[in-house]
Formats: structure tokens, sequence, C-alpha cells
């Protein structure tokens, strides 16, 4: 955590934050783009395990999202 505090980047600490509350994996977060997130129905559509799958995404992962440039 104090190692994350520390990094310089401003977009890390919300990207980890986010796959901790989203339990995407790394491939998947790092792929996600803005057409593939509906914030008002809380829910990102991602490729994983070879098919595209419906993640439900906790408020914490919206206000995440929303604090995030697109």
């Amino acid at each position: 955590m104090q190692a994350l505090g520390e990094c310089d980047n401003p977009q890390f600490w919300p990207m980890v934050e986010l796959a901790l509350t989203s339990t995407m994996r790394r491939g998947s977060l790092l792929k996600l783009a803005w057409s593939n997130v509906d914030l008002d129905a809380r829910e990102a559509h991602v490729w994983a395990k070879g098919a595209e799958v419906t993640l439900p995404l906790s408020r914490r992962a919206v206000t995440l999202l929303r604090h995030l440039p697109d």
C-alpha cells in the first residue's frame, strides 16, 4: 500500500482498486474501453476465457471509473 501511495502515476492506484473491486484480471482491465462500460447499468463487458462476459460493477468501481479521464 505504501509503495502504491508513492507511485507518481495518478491512474495506477485507481486501476489497482478497480481490479480489487471488480475482480477483473490484468488483461481484461488493461483492454477495457469506455465503449464496453455502462456506468448507469453498473456493468462492464469484457473478454474473458474465450467469450465476452458481463461483469457487474460495484458502486465503488463506478465511482473510480467516473473520476478517470475518458
